[in-house]
């Protein structure tokens, strides 16, 4: 009997979510090509409407390839590069794609903009074949989201994070179903998240390195559990420093936040760890956006409010029907993926209801991937399978 609940078990792992991915009758292409298109309409919108309600300086030194604030004849080196934490070299690098678009694109805006759109674009192409029909219906719907496509369809370092992410929540996701190859795509990916958001490193080191590590182990939820301690272990004897670095950011942002009319004017952090015992309701806050109470500052608060709402529930809803049978390893290495994307991007937002939203377009992608795909027990089915056929092979 116990052979034969085996069986039943290996072929429900050879679920959707094992296969490669088929088109359906929906027609995938016609779809990505509407993507495509959907995106260039937001790259136009942006610019005749939303950046004139929220002028983005950054947004508009991109298009002419100009540096923000950085010294033009500062030379690039390896400690430039290799300074962790330093946002010059990715602004330079931004600059640069900007005035390539803008020497290729007679300078148009617009065009400049569908030009860092499209690097967007290939990154999410790429997420969205990792996953299979069913898995990847939620995934396109979600990756419409106006606040989202806005932010990753102009000129900003978002768009480029968004196919940073992207292809490495992909490659997340190929692993699970055993075709993930290292090649050029997730290599420059890895190189850009390292340059632009490297808080977010633990989160992809974390999720990688555990799936790389528990599928080689049969007691992959116990293993997941001690590598996750172990990070909050690492984190709690590095709690001065992540305390220090959040008041550092509260005060990089107090002039935005006297000055914005979306900011939140009172102080976030104020207590030594305030930035550990506020992080649940910070990493709301940096999730949400504007609250209700908030929905009146502008017009596009309203909007993201109820997006925001939107979203939170349509996740909520998802994660809910799949708790009950979710395997115990999927929710650990998932729950601790998510701790690591949003505990450390939390202080980049608290402060400012707009700044929120577009610094949580770069991480939205992984947010997806976690709850919409790797919180399943359909790919955990396949992929245990799969090692199992492995094991088989070698005896």
């Amino acid at each position: 009997m116990l052979n034969l609940r085996n069986a039943l078990l290996s072929a429900r792992g050879q679920s959707s979510s094992q296969r490669r991915p088929r088109p359906s009758a929906f027609g995938w292409t016609g779809y990505f090509l509407f993507l495509y298109v959907y995106r260039c309409i937001f790259s136009v919108l942006s610019q005749l409407v939303v950046l004139r309600l929220t002028p983005v300086s950054d947004t508009f030194s991109y298009q002419r390839g100009e540096l923000p604030g950085i010294d033009e004849s500062q030379p690039i080196t390896a400690g430039l590069i290799f300074e962790l934490g330093s946002t010059q070299f990715s602004t330079i690098l931004t600059a640069r794609i900007g005035g390539l678009f803008n020497a290729l694109l007679f300078g148009n805006p617009i065009l400049i903009n569908m030009g860092f759109q499209t690097i967007a674009f290939v990154g999410l192409l790429y997420f969205l074949k990792s996953v299979d029909d069913k898995a990847r219906r939620p995934m396109a719907l979600l990756i419409l989201l106006p606040s989202f496509t806005v932010w990753s369809s102009i000129a900003s370092k978002e768009a480029i994070v968004v196919f940073a992410v992207a292809i490495l929540s992909g490659f997340l996701l190929r692993m699970y179903q055993g075709r993930a190859r290292l090649g050029v795509l997730p290599i420059i990916a890895g190189f850009l998240i390292f340059l632009y958001k490297p808080y977010f490193l633990a989160a992809f080191a974390f999720a990688l390195i555990g799936t790389w590590i528990c599928q080689r182990v049969r007691q992959k939820a116990t293993l997941a559990l001690i590598g996750g301690m172990l990070s909050i272990a690492l984190l709690y004897m590095l709690r001065d420093t992540a305390d220090e670095l959040a008041f550092a950011l509260q005060q990089l942002f107090s002039y935005e936040t006297a000055q914005g009319r979306s900011s939140r004017l009172e102080p976030f952090f104020v207590e030594q760890y305030d930035v550990f015992f506020k992080a649940p309701a910070g990493m709301l806050l940096a999730f949400f956006g504007p609250m209700i109470t908030e929905i009146l500052v502008s017009p596009l608060a309203l909007v993201t409010f109820i997006e925001s709402a939107a979203l939170a529930a349509f996740l909520g809803v998802l994660f809910a029907y799949r708790f009950m049978y979710l395997p115990a390893y999927s929710l650990i290495l998932g729950s601790f993926t998510l701790f690591w994307i949003m505990f450390p991007s939390y202080p980049f937002g608290v402060g400012n209801i707009g700044t929120a939203i577009r610094y949580r377009t770069g991480w939205l992608v992984l947010l997806f991937a976690v709850v919409g795909v790797l919180m399943s027990r359909d790919l955990f089915l396949g992929w245990q399978a799969k090692q199992g056929k492995r094991r088989s092979a070698t005896m």
